[in-house]
């Protein structure tokens, strides 16, 4: 018999009438697993609204929602304390559902994952197998306490039953951890683009540049806005397309009309149409942010040979090499930024060799490899 999988996490989750909408990508990872298991049950929070990055599921014997108050904390005291005076009422919870469950998988950093961690720590499910999914930087310094809790509490768990899947290889880590890509599209999504936009860097010149996410400042639209501006980029700039909402979405709203080239904010697409609209159309993407995993638009980006320049953090240069899938920012200031894109435009006829380079590093992110991997390497 197959057996029944248990998920924590903090992902999105909103309820409608008789369906769910969850997290689009999240979800399209966990449901590679459906024909593994006999059910799968879901601890997440209930959020209010609705969001746009997220698909349906309707209601099943196969998906158990365990949906909790939105206990997720906040940058509030008050939110703050309320998190801490639930956690015994979500370690019941939780602890209820991991003993219906032959398998649980954590998605870390998270509240309900740090409280499986504890209970590891505590006592042995020596019958259980343990996927713990760690999507944070490993190698971030100066982290959140129940970041940085989580992280010590995972190097000590050196046990057979535990695997924890990283972003990129890291040194001193146990035999327990495993370096995995996050999947991002099937393999038939990539070989359809195989000879597809191959010619899109040599048909227009000025480039189409973009940005996908959460418009806030550590993640650096403003720091792109005003280093596109500069005499030696601004000609290069056809579009400047920011894909995403969040505190900085009125004021960079605010600079449509200013800006010597079109801005264009479309706030929160779905991945199909920031594969279509977006990434399949630009030229290059750029991240200039001082904190992050291994954002999945960078793979998807690449599938469609838009040029990656990020900031070398996390393991992001494992996977991206200055100059010849794409570019690294080594610091985060004006001048390193117009430093880096000047690279990009001085390509000239070098940039479809790069654009297909990165194209070939796509191939680390299909979902059959990532399935594959899973079942063979840590389950």
């Amino acid at each position: 018999m197959k057996p029944k999988l248990l998920i924590c996490s903090d992902t999105p989750v909103y309820s409608s009438g008789g369906a769910y909408q969850i997290f689009e990508p999240t979800y399209k990872e966990v449901s590679l697993f459906k024909e593994d298991f006999s059910s799968i049950s879901w601890i997440t929070y209930r959020r209010p609204g609705q969001s746009a990055a997220t698909v349906e599921i309707t209601r099943s014997t196969f998906w158990n929602w365990i949906l909790l108050p939105n206990w997720r904390g906040g940058s509030s005291k008050v939110n703050k304390l309320r998190v801490l005076l639930s956690l015994p009422v979500q370690a019941i919870i939780i602890l209820r559902e991991i003993f219906k469950a032959q398998v649980v998988h954590l998605r870390a950093p998270s509240v309900p994952a740090l409280i499986v961690i504890f209970l590891l720590k505590w006592f042995r499910f020596s019958k259980k197998h343990f996927w713990i999914k760690y999507a944070g930087n490993w190698g971030e310094k100066n982290a959140a306490w129940a970041f940085d809790w989580q992280k010590k509490t995972l190097l000590q768990l050196d046990r057979v039953n535990v695997k924890i899947t990283i972003n990129g290889q890291w040194p001193g880590l146990h035999k327990g951890f495993v370096s995995m890509e996050n999947p991002c599209f099937t393999e038939r999504d990539y070989l359809s683009q195989s000879v597809n936009n191959k010619i899109k860097h040599s048909l227009s010149e000025p480039l189409h540049w973009c940005f996908v996410g959460h418009l806030e400042a550590f993640k650096g639209p403003l720091l792109l806005i005003e280093a596109l501006q500069d005499p030696a980029l601004v000609k290069s700039v056809g579009s400047l397309t920011l894909v995403g909402d969040g505190p900085l979405f009125l004021s960079l709203s605010a600079l449509v009309k200013t800006l010597p080239f079109p801005l264009i904010l479309p706030g929160y697409l779905p991945r199909h149409e920031i594969f279509e609209k977006v990434l399949k159309t630009s030229h290059v993407l750029v991240l200039p942010s001082s904190s992050e995993g291994f954002p999945k638009v960078i793979a998807e980006g690449m599938l469609y040979r838009c040029i990656p320049v990020v900031t070398r953090v996390s393991a992001l240069e494992q996977y991206i090499h200055h100059g010849e899938n794409g570019f690294l920012f080594s610091t985060l200031n004006k001048d390193e930024i117009i430093r880096v894109l000047k690279l990009v435009t001085e390509l000239k006829d070098k940039i479809d060799t790069v654009a297909d380079k990165a194209y070939e590093t796509a191939s680390l992110f299909t979902y059959e490899r990532f399935h594959g991997r899973i079942i063979q390497e840590v389950l």
